[in-house]
């Protein structure tokens, strides 16, 4: 059954979470492997978040409505899902009309779960070029800032600019900071 566009398909939910753990784990592709071989089985709390996050109107208290609990795999009295476990939940959701509020807005607007994802990136890297620009920095010295630790992420939480000003003055030596930016370029 095909899903709507408002709702994250298999497919553009793994592209979301490939592109957000590449960039959490820049530069180590070692741990991006580990991390996303690890990403199933997940519990009936993960499955819940991956769900909301899709756009879907579900939480711990009725799950059990929505699945076939003597399908999933079971250690002790917690449920492994996996993800072809989450997908069957999904179509049993839209089958429903379960749908978020973040999915019915899409929906009214006529926005694809894809199109909302790339606008907001969007977002974010307009947000990070004017913090860079207002401090002072190239976006890959403002990336491999946020990357060490340095700075917070100015997409995500306003940040001092003068204090920003002052740990890029006082970081050109930092070695930390330069591998980040010979990483970041």
């Amino acid at each position: 059954m095909p899903l709507p566009s408002f709702i994250a398909s298999r497919e553009d939910w793994d592209a979301e979470q490939e592109r957000q753990m590449r960039a959490a784990f820049a530069g180590d592709e070692a741990g991006f492997q580990r991390a996303w071989q690890h990403r199933y089985p997940t519990s009936v709390a993960g499955a819940v978040a991956e769900l909301k996050a899709r756009g879907l109107n579900v939480n711990e208290d009725n799950f059990a409505l929505f699945c076939d609990l003597e399908s999933l795999q079971r250690i002790g009295r917690s449920y492994l899902l996996q993800a072809a476990d989450v997908d069957r939940m999904v179509e049993t959701l839209v089958e429903l009309n379960r749908f978020g509020g973040l999915a019915l807005k899409r929906r009214n607007g006529g926005i694809s779960y894809a199109e909302e994802q790339e606008g907001l990136r969007h977002v974010l890297d307009i947000r990070r070029r004017k913090a860079a620009e207002a401090v002072g920095v190239s976006s890959e010295e403002l990336m491999a800032a946020i990357r060490c630790g340095g700075i917070s992420d100015p997409a995500y939480k306003p940040i001092d600019l003068d204090k920003a000003k002052e740990w890029f003055s006082a970081s050109q030596d930092n070695a930390e900071f330069q591998q980040q930016l010979q990483e970041v370029r």
